[in-house]
């Protein structure tokens, strides 16, 4: 059967600053892309204390591609942060937005 658009899911990374991230995960990503592989990701959620904007984070994970850049999306998020559920809110508005079917987390 073949996969719908619809069934695509937003991966999200926690701790996503961390090396293994920078020297592993992204890099896979990239290489998928450069051969033509569709990835299971309409969004790529990186998630880490640093306080970072998306051209910083992507600086930091030394991100060239610019296809897996667009697919990018850093958040700043501590764990001891007042309000817990912001990062909810805003991982369920980007699922609605690009109508994934749901979200595939990573804890590095």
């Amino acid at each position: 059967m073949a996969k719908k658009e619809s069934d695509s899911q937003v991966v999200v990374i926690f701790g996503a600053t961390g090396d293994l991230t920078r020297r592993k995960i992204l890099p896979a990503f990239s290489g998928l892309l450069k051969n033509n592989k569709k990835l299971p990701a309409k969004k790529i959620v990186c998630v880490a204390r640093r306080e970072y904007d998306k051209s910083q984070f992507l600086r930091h994970a030394r991100v060239k591609d610019k296809k897996l850049a667009s697919l990018i999306e850093y958040r700043k998020y501590d764990p001891a942060d007042p309000d817990p559920k912001s990062l909810r809110k805003a991982l369920i508005v980007l699922k609605r937005k690009h109508k994934a079917k749901g979200f595939v987390c990573y804890l590095a």
